[in-house]
């Protein structure tokens, strides 16, 4: 199967990451397979900030849970490839909901960290393609939190 690969909406791929000033992994393509024995394969890939590419990979049941799972597994594995920040990602749960009359895909990571503090993000992609697509990239959404420090909290 060929690779989806990923846009930014205009028909043309998005830029580099260092054009836009980040430090964020790009989404930059989706393979998936599914198997007559019921089970599936999804091998994600990623662009880091100079350009070079990594792929993360996973297996997992073909069911609708499964799939995302899968999907989801191979994007964390390609962000684990990606980032020299200690931590390690766990997949916490991933969800497929119809909500404003479309599909969303909503991920939990739980990302432990030195010390033995836990951190929980939450990452979601509207489905346009595939429900596969979406998990990968809301990954991804959850990830550049962390990746690009980009979290907040709130004192109450």
């Amino acid at each position: 199967m060929a690779w989806q690969e990923e846009d930014n909406g205009s028909g043309t791929p998005a830029p580099p990451s260092e054009e836009r000033g980040e430090r964020r992994l790009i989404f930059r393509g989706l393979n998936f397979e599914r198997f007559p024995n019921g089970s599936c394969k999804a091998r994600v890939r990623l662009e880091k900030p100079d350009e070079t590419e990594v792929v993360g990979e996973a297996r997992g049941s073909a069911s609708e849970t499964g799939i995302l799972r899968c999907a989801a597994e191979a994007s964390i594995e390609a962000v684990e490839l990606s980032i020299e920040k200690t931590g390690h990602f766990e997949l916490g749960g991933v969800k497929a909901i119809h909500a404003f009359d479309c599909t969303i895909v909503i991920v939990s990571l739980n990302v432990g960290q030195e010390g033995g503090r836990r951190r929980r993000f939450v990452g979601t992609y509207v489905v346009n393609e595939s429900l596969e697509h979406a998990a990968a990239v809301a990954v991804l959404n959850a990830t550049n939190r962390y990746i690009g420090g980009h979290t907040f909290s709130r004192t109450l």
